[in-house]
């Protein structure tokens, strides 16, 4: 059953998409550009992950925030981060869905203005996925906004694809592959 349309008052609800786990996985990723280290988040990390956050438009995150929604220990584990001249530059959490025990999701996949366009995002995103199959997660999903046209499009990359959770999805998916030029 789909949710009824948003009022207008209302911003629409994220987009919605699902990848499987094992065919996500076998995508290759992009090499590290020189100088470039992928790791995971480390002790002491809090307020790296937190400026990174907060460059990339996620303003809202404060340390007592971060710290419990790395309390998870499938997000802490399977969270991946690039760092670049000690700085990190691109990020995703990793985690289980909290309804299904075989779905893993990706969120808050950030890169810094600074270090867009060298595939950063493709490579955390793949080190993420790769942890969540390696976990037995038979499905990855991810939620995004219609305007984070290069984001959708490296989840397109890595076997994203979207699910209709509303009436009003189909509309915003055509105008999103449109903008792509993926039609």
């Amino acid at each position: 059953m789909t949710d009824p349309p948003v009022p207008s008052t209302h911003p629409p609800k994220q987009l919605f998409m699902v990848a499987d786990a094992s065919r996500a996985r076998k995508l290759a990723a992009p090499e590290l550009p020189a100088g470039h280290q992928l790791r995971g988040i480390r002790p002491g990390d809090r307020s790296a992950w937190i400026e990174l956050l907060a460059a990339s438009g996620f303003d809202e995150w404060t340390v007592e925030k971060f710290d419990a929604y790395t309390a998870e220990p499938e997000r802490l584990a399977g969270s991946r981060a690039v760092e670049c001249d000690g700085r990190l530059v691109a990020a995703a959490f990793a985690s289980q869905r909290s309804r299904d025990p075989l779905a893993g999701a990706l969120d808050y996949v950030v890169c810094h203005p600074e270090h867009q366009g060298r595939r950063l995002g493709l490579i955390v995103c793949a080190a993420a996925i790769e942890h969540l199959a390696d976990q037995g997660y038979a499905t990855i999903s991810l939620q995004t906004d219609d305007w984070r046209l290069a984001a959708i499009k490296t989840y397109f990359n890595l076997g994203f694809e979207p699910v209709m959770t509303r009436i009003d999805m189909p509309d915003r998916w055509l105008k999103v592959i449109q903008q792509l030029h993926l039609t």
